[in-house]
């Protein structure tokens, strides 16, 4: 699964923030609007890196990826219904063992205060979402083989003979 439908899957598990006045939003495409909050706050997602794992093989090679999601939280209020410590639960509650698809199951990585500026509170959260990555089949070429030659020698002669292969559906 790409990293869009892994995204989108994500935000659609953090909506029930909304209800608590939070703008929950993928990273945006112009990078002026990232940390604009509305209301009591916002959450952006943002994908960070894939660390893969070193490959292994059962006829085709395999990687274990650990998908590295970040979110960045700003929010108006530390301590009251809707403030960061209820954030940070419900954050916690959504997303561990949360399952995007393609994925195996979310764990976090960390939790952190980052900054108070201009009376909002920044917090960043670092999920891990399992994947596997897998060697794509190479297409099939077709049929190798085209023509059969035989060599052999009768009484010291020697007999070259070429069969086609016939053509079967």
């Amino acid at each position: 699964m790409g990293i869009a439908a892994i995204e989108q899957s994500i935000i659609e598990r953090l909506a029930p923030l909304r209800n608590a006045g939070l703008l929950v939003r993928a990273l945006p495409n112009k990078s002026g609007e990232v940390g604009k909050i509305e209301g009591n706050g916002a959450i952006t997602l943002s994908w960070s890196v894939d660390e893969s794992q070193p490959p292994g093989s059962m006829g085709f090679f395999t990687q274990d990826c650990l998908m590295q999601w970040v979110l960045d939280i700003r929010i108006r209020n530390l301590r009251d219904a809707s403030g960061a410590w209820a954030i940070h639960d419900a954050i916690y509650g959504l997303l561990i063992g949360f399952q995007p698809a393609g994925c195996r199951k979310m764990y976090a990585q960390k939790f952190e205060f980052v900054d108070r500026t201009d009376a909002v509170w920044v917090f960043e959260a670092t999920f891990i979402a399992p994947t596997t990555l897998m060697e794509q089949p190479t297409p099939d070429t077709g049929a190798l083989l085209k023509d059969v030659f035989l060599s052999e020698e009768l009484n010291g002669v020697a007999i070259a003979s070429e069969y086609p292969l016939i053509d079967t559906p």
